[in-house]
């Protein structure tokens, strides 16, 4: 067996906590033989939360203090890779003296969203300098600003072990998703709609928060079956098992792959998507995914019918090799 790139290396993760996928990402950081010291980008409690909206200097101030806890606690460490997903909530000094700390490491940055200006008027852009390399997974991005590189997301062993699955197929297309705006919840209704109407079997389960469910309220719009719960991985397997097809309907401003894409790939899931991006995969195959326009539903009548046709370049974005392309080029 080859020895990976990172094995018996010192790796410092500053993760971004959302789900589970920063254990997953640990875990397969640490069977390519590496050694993981972990923190969060952010703070995740309350104050934090508040203060951000509350008053600049009043994040400001707890933020560094929470950045300077982080640089106190891996004080007496050396670290061979530090790896940063996101990192725009972290001060600009603190790479700073995190560089001063680890001089011969070599910094890496991987980021799931597209470049915007967050409360604290700051982008990812504004600390790539710190970075020897950084991947986002919005093309468009890579493609206008230059300073990342081209890199989707992953999926992990729960999906790739889905695809020797024979279970019964009851359901034709699942979706899986949360609402953010009330155009979305539209959209659905309208998929949902066409469904019906072609007598295809959609099985859909939608989260909103409470925020955006009063919100929709007091503009006199009532969300008609959505949770406020999100779906466990174990959940979300299970009904996979019984699906022919994923449905993707990412929100507008996103032209990156979304996490459920990278995850029905894996599992070897035909995929309906809005997102005309994928098209520009080297995976992309019209037997297996098909673009969907939700002014003009229409879809195909063989899709939901033909078996799946197996691509073995998926296999790169299985989450233990996913993260050894992080450190290739550095």
């Amino acid at each position: 067996m080859n020895k990976s790139k990172i094995e018996g290396k010192n790796i410092l993760f500053i993760g971004y906590i959302y789900f589970y996928y920063h254990h997953y990402l640990i875990k397969a950081l640490q069977d390519n033989g590496a050694i993981v010291t972990f923190h969060s980008v952010e703070k995740n409690d309350l104050w934090y939360t508040l203060s951000r909206k509350i008053s600049h200097k009043l994040f400001m101030n707890y933020n560094n203090k929470y950045s300077e806890k982080i640089l106190k606690q891996i004080r007496n460490k050396t670290f061979d890779y530090i790896l940063v997903f996101h990192g725009f909530q972290l001060p600009d000094s603190f790479y700073v003296k995190l560089k001063d700390l680890n001089k011969d490491a070599k910094f890496i940055n991987y980021t799931w969203d597209s470049v915007r200006e967050t409360l604290q008027k700051n982008t990812i852009l504004d600390i790539l300098p710190h970075f020897n390399i950084a991947y986002s997974f919005d093309k468009n991005d890579c493609d206008i600003y230059k300073k990342q590189k081209y890199w989707p997301l992953f999926y992990i062993d729960d999906y790739f072990k889905l695809r020797e699955d024979k279970t019964t197929k009851t359901i034709d297309l699942l979706f899986i998703g949360t609402l953010c705006t009330y155009n979305r919840y539209n959209s659905l209704i309208k998929f949902n709609k066409y469904c019906k109407e072609k007598n295809i079997k959609l099985y859909s389960y939608v989260k909103v928060s409470y925020r955006f469910y009063i919100a929709c309220l007091l503009k006199g719009h009532k969300l008609k079956n959505v949770r406020f719960i999100p779906l466990k991985t174990g959940k979300i397997i299970e009904l996979l098992k019984k699906s022919r097809a994923v449905v993707d309907l990412p929100q507008q401003m996103q032209s990156g792959l979304s996490m459920r894409i990278m995850e029905s790939i894996g599992a070897n899931k035909k995929i309906l998507t809005t997102n005309i991006n994928i098209k520009k995969e080297t995976f992309f195959n019209p037997h297996n995914i098909q673009i969907i326009d939700l002014e003009n539903i229409k879809i195909n009548n063989d899709f939901l019918t033909k078996n799946y046709i197996a691509d073995s370049s998926i296999d790169a974005y299985y989450i233990k090799n996913w993260v050894l392309h992080l450190f290739s080029e550095v």
